[in-house]
């Protein structure tokens, strides 16, 4: 069986059967790639926090018939400072979806992948930084062959994002804050 190792971000992960877990990640070496983590869920792993959205590892997978087995998985970052906010969760997990939208499976695309990994960074140290933020996600998406959004007819990312996935994105409403005084 064949085996490497690479650098990942963890995009997002479904709980499959009593103990495993299938777990999107984007590589620079390999692009978008869905893994699965046997065993992962049981109370005893050590790999169960590191397997979480919006973490930077370093994977070692096995290659098998179907999906690739992860074997072990190390922390690099899990971009703390970014998840101590609600408003920052939010926008982190929509740039998580915005990269599971954009990139396709088994396609290498190191540049894209470092262009992630910066946004998630500039979340983690700049908590204004989200107009940054929004610059960079326009910059991956013209690198991933969209036009640009100031081309377009939409007005923020997240629409265009949207229309691009030809789906609305999830993330946006599922952590949306609702004041008691507003009645839907």
């Amino acid at each position: 069986m064949q085996s490497w190792t690479t650098e990942a971000i963890v995009l997002k992960r479904v709980n499959v059967g009593e103990a495993d877990r299938v777990v999107t990640v984007l590589t620079p070496d390999e692009g978008k790639l869905v893994c699965i983590a046997k065993g992962v869920r049981k109370m005893n792993s050590t790999q169960r926090a590191y397997l979480e959205p919006g973490n930077h590892i370093t994977l070692h997978l096995r290659k098998t018939k179907t999906l690739p087995i992860i074997s072990q998985a190390q922390l690099l970052n899990q971009f703390s400072e970014a998840k101590q906010q609600l408003k920052r969760v939010k926008q982190v997990f929509e740039v998580l979806e915005l990269s599971d939208v954009l990139f396709v499976e088994n396609v290498e695309d190191e540049d894209g992948f470092h262009q992630v990994r910066q946004i998630l960074e500039i979340l983690n140290t700049s908590p204004s930084g989200f107009k940054d933020v929004q610059d960079r996600l326009n910059t991956l998406f013209t690198h991933m062959g969209y036009q640009d959004l100031h081309d377009t007819n939409y007005t923020s990312i997240l629409e265009y994002a949207s229309a691009v996935a030809e789906r609305p994105v999830r993330s946006y409403d599922f952590l949306s804050v609702r004041h008691k005084d507003v009645v839907k």
